[in-house]
């Protein structure tokens, strides 16, 4: 006997926050972190702090009758308000020097007085300097050289002219660079890389140092601590937006934009100290075909989200991943809308997951999820192995949460599936589970396998397929007459096989497209192994592919039959 495998991908993929259902083929499904189904308005922003997952957007309530003014916290079991929170709405979560701090369109924070900038030590709110605050909006954060910079579309804070940009020493505001004219447009996005900050947003002058001719510096600028320059002659597009992120040695970029320092690259572009590269080549520019805004990195892959269905060509609502040299799915589940921030957090127990935050409250037609879900199994790996006279199946999992069983699926076609074993899980882990079992009687030919996970809710979802070929010196001779079969002349066809278990019952069904069982028999098999027979399926059925699915013993054999 000889053995082959071949996996098989079959896509099963998520809210306004959500936290993702690894699957063992690296796709997801989205659950709720909680009692009840979401938020009652956008997530907009989230953060880790003090062993909490902070999200902060335009919502009040939480779990549905929680309330919590802009912001609210997770501990890995459940929802809580920050205080009395803020009067209007959040755009940006950042931790530094041990505190939160919190940026939008408020004036009051916990009841202090905190005009579009606050912070929060895990119990007091209080202002980001004199109290003053900001003349517009903040949108990024980010540490550079022990100092806070913060961008966005004010033009003065504290009462200090510095134009989108401002930096934060813990103590006093002060301007950014040479002349402190600061930028001609909003800053969105901040990012460290190289030793240097490099400053996104829809500008096109920075401190008029990097531009002094009135060349367009392309909405994207560095800052070295001393002076502005700019990488290349920018994007062409809209804007910089949201989370840059540093992958394998390399600052990726996302935003609204077709091109990168005139290389085509479709709404996310990466650079290597000297070099614009666009993420993938099927299509011209790679990329997403929608804005692309957060970034973070995963168990070694980059995790992306924004308003895009496809990527490189290939279809991905609102996230997908990039693995250095290729995109991938995480979920065939379709939202609704944006994808706004994505958040890796560890509450100690349950082990690391996403959260992705935005605009969307459905995932498919009907199945909402409001704004928050979460992962219940994280699968490392999952194979079927041939061994003498059995299958053994072996699949681990790094982490799992309110997970029931497994059960284990066979076919013999890849598309009509039987449980055959039961195993059970192991509820709530942090740690990595190593399982196997054994199909003992295993199919003849080629038979595929998989594992319907199914939580203490009932929920469940199904890992990749694989397949096992475990060749015989029998061969099956499966032939049906006439096909296609024309109902209008009559109800009936032959068949004849030859392969299965000798002198023994065959199980023989005709199975509908969608798995349904629509007729079955019953036949002999002479001392060959063999049939030959006339299968009665009467007038009604419909025009269409069926499947013809004989079974004796561990012998199973399918084949297509077209009713016209």
């Amino acid at each position: 006997m000889k053995i082959s495998i071949t996996i098989i991908f079959k896509g099963i993929l998520f809210v306004i926050v959500a936290l993702l259902h690894l699957q063992m083929n690296g796709q997801y499904h989205w659950d709720y972190p909680g009692p009840t189904n979401g938020f009652n308005g956008d997530v907009r922003a989230a953060a880790v702090f003090n062993g909490k997952l902070y999200v902060g957007g335009n919502f009040t309530l939480v779990d549905g009758t929680t309330p919590a003014n802009r912001i609210a916290c997770y501990d890995g079991t459940s929802w809580a308000a920050v205080g009395s929170g803020l009067d209007n709405n959040v755009r940006l979560l950042y931790v530094y020097n041990a505190e939160l701090y919190v940026g939008g369109y408020f004036t009051t924070a916990g009841g202090v007085s905190a005009v579009r900038i606050a912070k929060y030590d895990g119990t007091t709110w209080s202002t980001v300097g004199t109290g003053v605050g900001m003349s517009g909006v903040p949108y990024a954060m980010a540490t550079y050289g022990g100092n806070l910079y913060v961008g966005g579309e004010f033009g003065s804070v504290d009462g200090l002219t510095v134009n989108r940009i401002a930096k934060w020493d813990g103590s006093a505001w002060s301007t950014v660079g040479n002349t402190g004219v600061g930028m001609n447009g909003a800053v969105y996005a901040l990012g460290v890389y190289g030793g240097n900050l490099y400053c996104g947003g829809s500008f096109s002058y920075a401190d008029y140092v990097c531009c002094p001719t009135g060349v367009a510096c392309g909405k994207l600028a560095i800052w070295d601590g001393v002076n502005f320059s700019a990488p290349g002659t920018g994007i062409t597009g809209s804007y910089v937006y949201k989370d840059m992120a540093v992958y394998n040695g390399e600052l990726y970029v996302p935003g609204l934009f077709s091109a990168m320092n005139g290389v085509a690259a479709n709404n996310i572009a990466k650079y290597d100290g000297t070099t614009w590269t666009a993420l993938g080549s099927d299509v011209a520019g790679g990329g997403a075909n929608a804005e692309v805004n957060p970034l973070v990195e995963f168990n070694s892959e980059l995790y992306v989200g924004g308003d895009f269905t496809s990527v490189n060509g290939m279809f991905a609502s609102k996230v997908a991943k990039w693995n250095g040299t290729a995109w991938s799915l995480v979920s065939t589940d379709t939202l609704n809308s944006f994808v706004t921030t994505l958040t890796v957090y560890d509450d100690g127990v349950h082990g690391a997951h996403i959260f992705a935050g935005g605009k969307f409250t459905l995932k498919g037609v009907g199945k909402a999820v409001n704004k928050m879900a979460i992962l219940p199994v994280e699968w490392l790996y999952f194979n079927a192995l041939h061994n003498v006279d059995e299958v053994r199946i072996e699949w681990a999992t790094a982490s799992e949460t309110n997970n029931n069983y497994f059960t284990l699926e066979r076919s013999g076609d890849g598309i009509l599936f039987d449980g055959i074993a039961t195993i059970t899980g192991a509820g709530t882990s942090s740690k990595r589970i190593n399982y196997y079992t054994s199909d003992k009687n295993p199919l003849a030919g080629i038979s595929y396998y998989r594992l319907k996970q199914t939580d203490f809710d009932g929920k469940f979802t199904y890992s990749e397929i694989v397949s096992v070929n475990v060749e015989n010196t029998q061969s099956a001779d499966f032939s049906i007459y006439p096909n296609p079969v024309n109902i209008s002349d009559g109800s009936s066809f032959s068949i004849t096989l030859a392969g299965l278990q000798r002198e023994s019952t065959a199980l023989v069904v005709l199975y509908d497209v969608f798995g349904k069982q629509c007729v079955s028999k019953r036949v002999q098999t002479d001392s060959h192994g063999s049939i030959n027979f006339t299968f009665e399926i009467g007038a009604s059925l419909n025009r269409g592919v069926y499947m013809i699915r004989a079974t004796s013993g561990n012998k199973q054999f399918s084949k297509k039959v077209m009713i016209g």
